[in-house]
């Protein structure tokens, strides 16, 4: 038999089909949002949209029309046009007066976040990050780009990749969001646009770290200064404002007991070094620990490595100190003499041998 797809695009209204599966509700902006039945979903991150007939996860990524998301939910992958019996039983459920039952959803995704987002505005954020990483990735091989930054602090394009990382130019994100359809107040909800200056980024001229969580949806984000025109005055790091800061890569860690540690530093390129390197670690994004934070480090039934800053006035020797007091437990593991923070350190010789200490410290 044959199928006239756009016929049968326009006969199953999506949001009726979709929301046969899952529990959708309305976000504004011409969108309705629930959980993805596709991967570890902890807060909703898949969007229908009421006018342009497709929809979209924020979080894992997949995408398509009502054809799509039947075919996904049967054979975990977009409509085959070519698989006559994929697209037979496609038909054949889209007909149903019924839903077939969905399997059993995974358990929900680790995550914590600062500040909680529905709607528009977790829309904004992830549309934010893709925009980000992908102007990052564009932005090219001069010397004096984003991309070639990272890359001269030791990051490989797969951690780049892997992690998100973004550049927000400072003049693309209002545009965005309209052309999805999600608007610039969700933007502004979002603490990314500044309501009272309408379309300024908050996080202009600046590389981006996404705070991610296991199943890849981005929680928060923190912006490291890097155009020039921002001036040395210009605070260093920036996370989403009115959202307290977060204990960045916390979401990501297997909180299981291990004898496996977790490498506890104060930035976020110091956090990525570590996993580059293949060890487990978090970011306090500064020298001051929340009470929050101290519980959840308390609570981690793996061994904790603090590594300072060496910084000439102590200060960061001083914070790690605090936070080992503060959380009850953990080794202080030092730099190198000379050896300024972890991110530094990835390009001199004894990195690899220091790696090992913090492995077998006990």
């Amino acid at each position: 038999m044959t199928y006239d797809f756009k016929d049968l695009r326009q006969q199953h209204d999506l949001p009726t089909v979709v929301g046969r599966y899952l529990e959708l509700r309305g976000s504004g902006g011409g969108w309705l949002m629930g959980r993805c039945p596709f991967h570890e979903d902890g807060t909703p991150s898949l969007g229908v949209s009421r006018t342009s007939g497709s929809w979209r996860c924020f979080g894992c990524g997949r995408k398509g029309t009502v054809l799509d998301f039947i075919s996904y939910l049967r054979f975990d992958k977009p409509l085959d046009a070519c698989a006559r019996d994929e697209i037979d039983q496609v038909v054949a459920e889209l007909g149903s007066s019924l839903a077939v039952p969905v399997p059993a959803p995974r358990p929900a995704a680790t995550t914590t976040r600062p500040t909680m987002l529905e709607g528009p505005a977790q829309l904004a954020l992830h549309l934010a990050a893709r925009l980000y990483h992908t102007t990052l990735l564009a932005s090219g091989n001069d010397a004096k780009s984003p991309l070639v930054y990272l890359r001269s602090r030791g990051f490989s394009d797969r951690t780049i990749r892997q992690q998100g990382l973004g550049y927000a130019t400072g003049g693309m994100l209002a545009s965005v969001l309209r052309s999805e359809g999600v608007g610039i107040e969700a933007g502004q909800e979002a603490q990314l646009l500044d309501a009272e200056m309408g379309r300024k980024e908050f996080f202009a001229g600046r590389i981006v770290f996404m705070d991610l969580d296991r199943s890849g949806r981005v929680l928060h984000m923190i912006g490291r200064r890097f155009a020039p025109w921002l001036g040395d005055d210009s605070v260093k790091y920036l996370g989403l404002r009115g959202a307290s800061k977060p204990l960045y890569g916390y979401a990501q860690l297997d909180r299981r007991p291990s004898s496996k540690p977790v490498i506890v530093v104060e930035s976020p390129p110091d956090r990525l070094t570590a996993v580059q390197a293949g060890i487990d670690a978090v970011a306090v994004c500064g020298t001051a620990l929340s009470n929050e934070h101290a519980e959840q480090l308390s609570r981690l039934r793996r061994p904790l490595r603090f590594v300072p800053h060496n910084d000439e006035s102590g200060t960061g020797c001083e914070a790690v100190l605090r936070w080992r007091d503060v959380v009850g437990k953990g080794e202080i593991v030092r730099l190198p003499e000379g050896i300024k923070d972890l991110n530094a350190f990835v390009n001199e010789a004894g990195f690899q041998n220091w790696l090992r200490r913090i492995k077998s410290v006990c």
